[in-house]
């Protein structure tokens, strides 16, 4: 079933902000080290501790149901010592949550 121009639109938000995300990752992990962060519309929109608390938030901005990017920005020397933190190979993006939050 082919994709209504709504759902075709939303998907391009969607891709953009997922390179919005990868562009501006070193800066972001920088900003905001260990945190759970919200990407929306190419903004970050919520950082939190944990992804409860991202829900949370997310939940209060009425962005439950929207097209969110979502990722724990882990430091890079965290990821090399901890394989298992590694994406998995059905997330190859290393997104850990996308299309409607």
């Amino acid at each position: 079933m082919p994709l209504t121009p709504e759902e075709q639109r939303n998907l391009k938000q969607f891709e953009r902000d997922q390179e919005y995300l990868w562009s501006h990752r070193g800066n972001l992990r920088q900003q905001h080290p260990d945190k759970w962060i919200a990407i929306y519309h190419q903004q970050v929109v919520a950082v939190a501790d944990t992804f409860d608390d991202l829900h949370r938030i997310l939940k209060e901005k009425d962005l439950i149901g929207k097209d969110v990017v979502t990722d724990r920005l882990i430091p890079p020397a965290v990821l090399i010592s901890s394989p298992s933190l590694l994406p998995s190979p059905i997330s190859p993006t290393g997104l850990t949550c996308g299309g409607s939050f």
